[in-house]
């Protein structure tokens, strides 16, 4: 999956009102990643990802800071709980978390943990490992690679992986769900899975609004709670025409 098909999903997380509260993007090039961040804060604020110099209303750009500490991710908080002013949401992205202290990365939990109605938070890291596990699993995740950006290493699989689950019935999509959480440990594709199948979903929102709807608050409870992924997905089965 390249950059113009991740814009193109997240468009569609936009606009059918799916956009989750959270997102980790990680990967050797940081920069890109950044970029990305730069440009769909101006596509939320401006409708176009191409980057002016235009102040930014709704969005807080945290980069070239030391360290980042308990005080300052506490005006995080403060930031996203407000109410947009032209947007139709709060954006707060830091550039290389790894700065977050401990005591920074809980009160970030606690951000993630009770999200804003309308903020959006976005962590930019190398490493996915220098932060706490806990952290991690409350965030989507997004792996950016040079080039290209794919929800992971496993994106090509990813895709194959949701083309069988649409074009299966309920209980090819069943065993599918199965046998993927079964091998998450292994072969961690849910959260790949589950964003890619959001995108799809949102090209068509009149006909899948009630899956998406479901859709959203099953992958919310997966990251928010330590709730059988299975059970939760097989839930979002009766809504898929």
């Amino acid at each position: 999956m390249d950059i113009s098909e991740i814009k193109k999903n997240f468009e569609h997380f936009v606009e059918g009102g799916v956009l989750a509260h959270g997102y980790i993007f990680y990967g050797s090039d940081i920069e890109e990643q950044w970029r990305f961040v730069r440009e769909f804060a101006n596509y939320l604020e401006n409708g176009s990802w191409e980057i002016n110099k235009k102040t930014l209303s709704d969005a807080r750009l945290m980069e070239d800071i030391k360290e980042f500490g308990i005080g300052l991710v506490r005006s995080f908080s403060e930031f996203l709980y407000q109410s947009p002013n032209v947007s139709s949401f709060r954006l707060l992205a830091v550039k290389d978390a790894s700065r977050l202290n401990h005591l920074a990365q809980n009160a970030m939990l606690k951000i993630a943990e009770e999200p804003p109605e309308a903020g959006v938070l976005i962590l930019t890291v190398n490493d996915i490992g220098a932060l706490n596990p806990t952290l991690v699993s409350r965030f989507a995740k997004i792996f950016f690679s040079k080039g290209k950006i794919s929800t992971t290493d496993y994106g090509l699989r990813t895709t194959k992986l949701m083309e069988d689950f649409l074009s299966g019935g309920k209980r090819e999509r069943s065993a599918l769900i199965k046998e993927m959480v079964k091998n998450e440990k292994e072969v961690p594709l849910v959260d790949d899975f589950v964003l890619e199948l959001m995108g799809e979903l949102a090209r068509d929102t009149e006909k899948n609004w009630r899956a998406l709807k479901e859709l959203t608050k099953r992958y919310e409870l997966m990251r928010r709670l330590n709730t059988n992924k299975r059970l939760q997905l097989e839930a979002v089965l009766q809504y898929l025409e």
